[in-house]
């Protein structure tokens, strides 16, 4: 319902407030307040993922960010999403020629 839904976005903008105020009590925050059972007890950590593990909205969030930046509110199905960028892994780019012959 449409009221659950503004007080979960207060909440999850006063979260944001104070990590913005403060990025390094995310990890505490997010164990804090997290709804996520698969995260919050690591404190949000969702370790390295690849490009379409995730849904849509919290894809294209984590994928036009750059390291330390903490995001703007991204709401999904699941509710309202607070992302860190903790850390990047890009494997190694190697020019389409270069493995034509693996492909």
């Amino acid at each position: 319902p449409a009221e659950q839904r503004a007080k979960a976005k207060a909440k999850a903008e006063e979260i944001l407030a104070q990590v913005r105020k403060n990025p390094a009590d995310f990890a505490a925050v997010a164990k804090k307040n997290s709804q996520d059972e698969g995260s919050a007890a690591n404190g949000g950590d969702l370790d390295f993922f690849g490009r379409g593990a995730m849904v849509k909205e919290f894809d294209a969030a984590v994928y036009a960010m750059k390291q330390g930046e903490i995001s703007n509110l991204v709401e999904t199905d699941f509710g309202f999403h607070i992302i860190q960028l903790t850390g990047t892994r890009g494997g190694d780019k190697k020019p389409f020629e270069a493995v034509r012959a693996e492909v």
